[in-house]
Parts: structure tokens; sequence; C-alpha cells
């Protein structure tokens, strides 16, 4: 019986002609880009990169904390400089507080001593009743009584900017106090600030001084006289105008209202008279 010998194994097919084939064959072999075999030299460039990025931020924020420490050092030294001065200001105001008041209770007792001399007789009388009639002029006799208030205060501001112009000056004050003496009032003060014979009213760069005390807005203008007539009259003054004008041109506002209560106000001392004295009468010195 014979035997079936087996099959024997396929040969080996020969590689394909076809193009398509062949470029198959290309993609498969090729399928990374040649320029990815320079990934480790990236990956090395990247790892480097981080540490450049961090030694960046950390020599800026070391800058940065220098100029922070440096800024916060001026700030203090300027606040402390502040503080410094506010509490020599305060110390100053305080001792000039202190002075008014002893001043004030000095004239207290030199009226009293006064009208003790004079008040035994009859001339003596109408001498001391003249001199608390002109000490009221002169703005150095205490005082109250009813009147008017004129309140003047800054123009608002325009888009958050304050010019010049806006603000309160010293001249208007001063037409405010010429307006209400033209309008009759018999007794002024601003913020507090008896205005006698001797007030100046002035400007330190943006400060208004009123008796070489700075005043500060609203700044409130009171007088002594009639609540009934006052006002009125004071818009028809030239102080009136005046601040009818400024409001128009630079927009300050102001407001005048009538004070039926008594207005109480300090008197002022006058200081030393250096050039004034009394016109002598026309009798004396003539020989008989």
């Amino acid at each position: 019986m014979s035997t079936v010998p087996p099959p024997a194994p396929p040969a080996p097919v020969a590689p394909s002609a076809d193009p398509s084939a062949a470029l198959v064959d290309r993609i498969a072999s090729e399928a990374l880009n040649p320029s990815y075999r320079s990934r480790p030299d990236r990956a090395g460039s990247a790892r480097r990169s981080p540490w450049l990025s961090l030694m960046v931020v950390g020599v800026v924020g070391v800058l940065v904390g220098v100029l922070v420490v440096a800024s916060r050092s001026g700030v203090a030294s300027v606040e402390s400089e502040r503080a410094s001065l506010l509490q020599i200001a305060t110390e100053r105001g305080e001792e000039v507080s202190a002075l008014q008041d002893r001043a004030a209770a000095l004239e207290a007792d030199v009226r009293a001593l006064r009208e003790a001399a004079l008040g035994s007789e009859d001339i003596g009388s109408q001498q001391a009743a003249l001199i608390d009639e002109l000490g009221i002029a002169a703005g150095t006799q205490p005082v109250l009584g009813p009147g008017a208030v004129v309140s003047v205060t800054d123009a608002e501001p325009a888009a958050g900017e304050v010019d010049a112009a806006s603000r309160v000056l010293d001249i208007d004050l001063q037409q405010v106090v010429n307006g209400l003496w033209e309008a009759g009032a018999e007794a002024v003060s601003i913020n507090g600030q008896r205005v006698g014979a001797l007030t100046a009213i002035r400007s330190v760069q943006e400060t208004i001084l009123v008796n070489y005390e700075p005043v500060v807005g609203p700044y409130l203008v009171r007088a002594v006289g009639d609540p009934r007539t006052l006002p009125t009259d004071f818009l028809r003054s030239s102080g009136g105008e005046w601040l009818q004008a400024v409001n128009l041109s630079a927009g300050l506002r102001f407001s005048i209202d009538s004070s039926p209560d008594d207005e109480r106000f300090a008197g002022e001392s006058t200081g030393t008279l250096r050039y004034a004295t009394p016109v002598p009468d026309p009798g004396e010195g003539e020989v008989s």
C-alpha cells in the first residue's frame, strides 16, 4: 500500500510590484516623522526651561520685595513725621486755647475793676457805658442777640476735579463781612472767630486765617442784627451781590437765613495800640 507524501509548503510570495503596496510598506517603515528622533534633546530643553523660568521669577520677586520694603519704609517715615507734626500742632493749639481763655478771664477781671471804679459816679457810669458800646463795635466786648447766618461753601467739583476758582477765598469772606456791616450788622463772627477792629482775613496757600486762626468750610458767618431785615438787606449789599456773582461764575454755594435765637459772640483782644492815640480836646492847650 503506497503512502501519499505530505503536501509541500507553499513557496514564499514575491513582493508585489504593485505601487500601492510599496507605498503602504513605506508608510509602515516611516511611521514617525524624522524630526521626532530629536525628542530626547527637546525633552532636555523642556526640562531646563522650568528651572530658568523659576530663576527669572525668583529674581523678579526679590526685586519687587526690595521695592515694596523700600516703599513701606518711606511711607512709614512720612507717616511718622506727619504724626509728629500733628502732635505738635495739637499741643500748640491747646496752648493757644489756654492762653485765649486766660486772656478772656483777665479781660473780664479788668472790666469788673473798671466798672467798680467808674460806677460810683454818674460820669463814671456814662463812661463805662460808652466803653461797653465802643467795645461792641471794636469786637472786644462779648455780645449776644438775634441776627442772621450766611453759609458759604465750595462749588461742586466737576468730574472729581477741584480748582482754585471753585474754592472759597479770603476775599469772598471779606466781601461777606463788609456786606453784613453795610446791611446793619452790629457784630460778626466767622466760624466762631469774632471780627473786630484789628481782625485780618488772609490766606496761607489754601488755608484761610481769621485772627491768625485757620478756619475750614463750610464757612458760617454769623451776624447780630435785626433778623427781619438783615437777610434781605444783605442780598442787596455789595457782599450779597458779590456772592451772587461768584455763584454764577464759579459755582460757589451760599445761603442766608435769619437767626431769631440769640447768638453769643466772645470778645477778642485788640492787643497793644502802637500808633493810635485819642484826639485831644480842641480846648486843651489854649492859654487864657
